[in-house]
């Protein structure tokens, strides 16, 4: 029976890089609450993915509370380099077939998902970049 979605039946093969089981997403999630970590919750919450994937998900949780955004802190950089070495460890243990992280789209959070692209590439790790779409236009306007 057809259902109208992509036929998924326990893998997704991807040109060149075989058969997709074991995937890492590397995504905000609440707190704090807001809509990219809703969105990305909902994604790491997906009875289907969960059901035709291995996931491992690796939290960006550098802030926990909205007023934290945007702000410098020590505390912030010492979670940004846990989370790159807990990123580091599941590319050379668990070797993800694939990778999706939510790209920033400027500011110190930009720079932060280049260095977790730059490991993708360094193991080689095929990946997806989501960018949602806030802040693109004050980035590119440099508001």
């Amino acid at each position: 029976m057809d259902s109208g979605l992509s036929p998924v039946h326990g893998s997704t093969v991807i040109e060149g890089a075989g058969t997709v089981r074991n995937v890492l997403i590397v995504a905000q999630l609440p707190p704090p609450v807001h809509g990219a970590a809703v969105v990305n919750q909902m994604v790491v919450n997906s009875s289907v993915l969960r059901r035709h994937f291995n996931v491992r998900v690796i939290p960006i949780d550098a802030t926990t509370e909205l007023s934290e955004i945007r702000k410098f802190s020590v505390r912030k950089v010492l979670r940004t380099f846990r989370m790159l070495t807990r990123v580091m460890h599941c590319l050379i243990r668990d070797r993800p077939d694939l990778a999706y992280l939510t790209l920033a789209p400027k500011g110190f959070a930009f720079y932060r998902d280049a260095v977790v692209v730059a490991l993708f590439r360094l193991w080689r790790t095929p990946h997806v970049l989501h960018l949602h779409g806030r802040g693109m236009k004050l980035a590119h306007t440099g508001v």
